[in-house]
């Protein structure tokens, strides 16, 4: 089996700082504002190693893995498998094997969905049946809290709804709706699996 000896993700969110001009891609007349999720592997032939980043800030939740080591370098020619358009959110990626996970606010609805991490493919992508978004700081996003998964389902959190799971085929298991947050910057917490 091959072994993964690095994983980078990053959002390239124009020109990495958030202003309030967008991106104007080369040769495309299109602008956006949350432009890719950058996928870059280093690896040995492939993608089939099992790797998991279950939750905000890994397994131990140090933000630091305790095996894979990071590229030096990285960016759009350098380290990069594939890249796919995703709507704006904060939260960062949830990995578990060939899944990624990711939250957003698009069109004020909030979105939970999953790629294929071995080429960047939408798998499914649901809603969150929020009444109302939370007011949050102007630099925040209603999808800030990162998914969890305990390699089975995939949790989310959104302070404008409350919980949700999903499988890995993105079908509702469970949902409980909660208060509405009135935090001054909006909610940031991250569901964690025990």
């Amino acid at each position: 089996m091959d072994e993964i000896q690095a994983l980078w993700i990053g959002f390239l969110y124009n020109d990495v700082i958030r202003t309030e001009k967008p991106i104007e891609l080369p040769g495309s007349s299109m602008n956006i504002k949350l432009c890719f999720l950058l996928i870059g592997l280093i690896q040995t032939n492939g993608v089939s190693a099992a790797v998991a980043w279950p939750q905000f800030r890994g397994h131990n939740c140090s933000g630091v893995s305790e095996s894979d080591k990071p590229p030096v370098a990285f960016g759009p020619a350098t380290n990069l498998l594939w890249k796919t358009e995703v709507p704006p959110g904060w939260s960062s990626p949830c990995v578990w094997n060939d899944r990624i996970f990711l939250t957003a606010f698009e069109g004020g609805k909030l979105l939970s969905f999953g790629l294929r991490r071995s080429d960047g493919r939408k798998l499914w992508q649901q809603t969150a049946p929020a009444e109302k978004i939370e007011e949050i700081n102007p630099v925040s996003s209603p999808a800030s809290a990162t998914p969890a998964t305990d390699g089975r389902r995939v949790c989310v959190y959104f302070g404008s709804y409350g919980a949700l799971a999903y499988d890995f085929d993105g079908h509702e298991q469970w949902r409980k709706p909660l208060p509405l947050v009135t935090l001054l910057n909006g909610s940031g917490a991250s569901p964690a699996l025990i």
